[in-house]
């Protein structure tokens, strides 16, 4: 408890404010034990995680423990972030219409006998050119963001739709994967607009994360970011 200390985070410069004196704009500080000082750092770094350390200012000969303590900072996904804080309007003037019923969607049978039409296809004046049998659920679960070392990143081939009445509510469920290279990517729906009603990290819970979703002012758009290694939620007519 008798020796100062030497702080700093790596790839951070620190300014030191306090009252009475001028800023202190440095790589690292040096603080005695019972010493207060306020420190800021501007949160530019590239997303990672990045050590702050803490070791002691020997001068002497004698004996001290020579240790160094550290922790990280760990930035929060930034471009999630700035996702989840996009809102609708949600007035009067532009009123949002959140479908409160679906009828189509991951948990449902999704079993139709009339009224279809593509969901997606640019083909769909063509005969024999797609099976209308697009799976409702994954046909392979296995933990999309976790350990994949035993799962192929291979698909199996074929060119398929989802048919849809139209009208129809329908919840969209993209889960991104830690398959090959993991990267947020931009999804887009040709032609339609939609609610971006729930997005997060890690698999998506059938359970509990409908129950976070956004149906009071979710931004209406056509393309969304689907976080790196995580999951999104959309809703449309």
């Amino acid at each position: 408890m008798n020796e100062e200390q030497f702080f700093g985070i790596a790839n951070y410069s620190l300014t030191v404010v306090a009252a009475y004196i001028k800023p202190i704009n440095t790589t690292y500080i040096m603080i005695t034990p019972g010493q207060t000082m306020d420190i800021l750092f501007t949160a530019n770094q590239n997303l990672s995680h990045y050590y702050m350390a803490s070791s002691p200012f020997r001068d002497s000969v004698v004996t001290f423990p020579n240790s160094t303590a550290t922790a990280i900072v760990q930035y929060e996904d930034a471009a999630q972030n700035f996702t989840g804080s996009i809102k609708g309007l949600a007035n009067n003037e532009y009123p949002i219409d959140v479908p409160k019923n679906i009828t189509l969607c991951p948990n449902s049978s999704c079993e139709t006998n009339s009224g279809y039409r593509t969901a997606a296809s640019l083909n769909n004046e063509l005969n024999n050119i797609f099976d209308r049998d697009f799976p409702s659920v994954p046909p392979f679960f296995f933990n999309f963001t976790g350990d994949v070392s035993n799962v192929s990143a291979y698909t199996a081939q074929g060119t398929k739709a989802r048919m849809i009445d139209y009208g129809e509510a329908v919840e969209i469920v993209y889960q991104g994967t830690i398959l090959g290279s993991a990267s947020s990517d931009p999804l887009h729906l040709h032609g339609f607009s939609f609610y971006l009603v729930g997005t997060g990290s890690g698999n998506f819970g059938n359970v509990t994360h409908p129950l976070t979703y956004n149906l009071v002012d979710p931004p209406e758009v056509n393309t969304i970011n689907l976080p790196k290694n995580g999951w999104a939620t959309i809703q449309v007519v």
